[in-house]
């Protein structure tokens, strides 16, 4: 009867020593499957985040070539109304000769 108690407990062990196995490569296997779909979503974020940054990048160009060109038609505009206004040296002088001499 010893024997058999022997062998029972034998079996245990190894049924036991199988079951750590088992869970030691279940272990490793979702590791290996959390590592994969981590580098995969990180990869997926860099790629949706560098594209997200060329968008606001290039509507950034597009909003400065606009303000650009509506600075340099406004500054033409001027321009031309100081080019098109009209002179008159009579009452400048006048005005000088007040503000200076009175």
């Amino acid at each position: 009867m010893q024997n058999t108690d022997v062998d029972l407990i034998s079996h245990l062990l190894d049924v036991e020593e199988e079951a750590s196995g088992l869970i030691l490569e279940a272990r490793k296997k979702a590791d290996e499957i959390s590592l994969s779909a981590k580098s995969e979503y990180e990869k997926k974020f860099r790629e949706a985040s560098a594209s997200i940054k060329e968008t606001f990048r290039k509507k950034e160009e597009e909003e400065k070539l606009l303000i650009k060109k509506s600075r340099e038609e406004e500054i033409e505009a001027y321009r031309k109304s100081l080019s098109e206004a009209k002179r008159n040296r009579s009452s400048f002088v006048k005005l000088l000769d007040r503000v200076l001499f009175e």
